[in-house]
């Protein structure tokens, strides 16, 4: 390959957080992959590197025509003299302007025509949030990616170079299936008459041990993590897995179920609640029981 035993050297302006340290990760991978070596020694091109805090990029940005925006999540993309600017106006932005450059130098034909891969580039964001949602349903097709780390690493590194900060990981959406989640999620020694007879401890343990690993994962890649849940009980969609889980002690039930895994989960940042009757709540009781959820949740909406 014609890019091979090029050297590059890459300057980091600042202090990254963890979504930007990672799309620098990415951003190295690539160049690695075309035969670049990192280096200070005679290196062909710079790679600067930094946020709308360092003030001097931001500058050298402005003067290459692209001028990185006030806006949160902003980036800023130029190669001038022999660097290549990348910038952001916060870690975030920064690390959707790291994936960019990473995603360019994939896809372009060697040998790499920096001028014209990176011409002056400027984007702020349309919309202030920005989400997808994936649904659990059944056990045997949904395991071999849910449990998996390095999918949702992969899933959540390309939410990221497409400029999504938000995701959605909604738990009994029109089925019986993990509904309603805590009874799968955490003990609830509280309610000795409440079991679940197809679900061992361990498995348990591993259904929560999966959601602190996806809600960090995403985290760390940027991407705000909302907990939500369709139905607090199985309603119409089928048999429910859990047993001696009546009416009258259902909003208690999942109060405490919906406080104990905000707490085992601390990157969950939001939490959605399906509220009209699929949610198995009639539309009479739904005020005081959605209530003493949000109760449960630290006023979570």
């Amino acid at each position: 390959m014609a890019d091979a035993n090029s050297r590059i050297r890459i300057v980091v302006e600042g202090e990254l957080e963890s979504p930007a340290r990672l799309a620098l990760d990415r951003l190295q991978q690539a160049l690695d992959q075309r035969g670049f070596a990192l280096g200070d020694d005679a290196a062909a091109v710079t790679i600067r590197v930094g946020s709308a805090a360092t003030q001097d990029l931001a500058a050298t940005l402005a003067s290459a025509r692209a001028p990185l925006g006030d806006a949160p999540e902003s980036l800023a993309l130029a190669f001038a003299s022999g660097t290549l600017l990348i910038g952001g106006s916060d870690d975030r932005g920064l690390a959707y302007a790291l994936r960019e450059a990473a995603r360019r130098i994939d896809l372009a034909s060697a040998p790499l025509d920096w001028a014209t891969l990176f011409p002056p580039t400027s984007e702020s964001p349309f919309l202030r949030k920005r989400s997808v949602c994936i649904f659990p349903h059944n056990a045997a097709v949904d395991g071999p990616w849910y449990f998996n780390p390095a999918f949702w690493e992969a899933y959540f590194d390309k939410l990221s170079l497409y400029r999504f900060n938000a995701f959605s990981l909604t738990f009994g959406h029109q089925t019986a299936y993990l509904v309603p989640p805590y009874a799968f999620l955490v003990p609830m020694p509280e309610f000795p008459d409440v079991t679940v007879p197809s679900l061992t401890d361990e498995q348990r343990e591993r259904n929560l041990a999966a959601l602190q690993m996806i809600s960090r994962t995403a985290v760390e890649r940027g991407i705000d993590f909302t907990f939500g849940v369709w139905q607090q009980h199985s309603y119409e969609y089928g048999e429910s897995l859990v047993e001696g889980l009546s009416l009258d002690i259902l909003a208690d039930y999942c109060e405490l179920g919906m406080a104990k895994v905000l707490k085992a989960c601390p990157n969950i940042s939001g939490v959605q609640l399906r509220v009209n009757s699929e949610s198995g709540i009639e539309a009479e009781d739904s005020p005081a029981f959605f209530r003493s959820i949000y109760s449960g949740g630290g006023g979570g909406g």
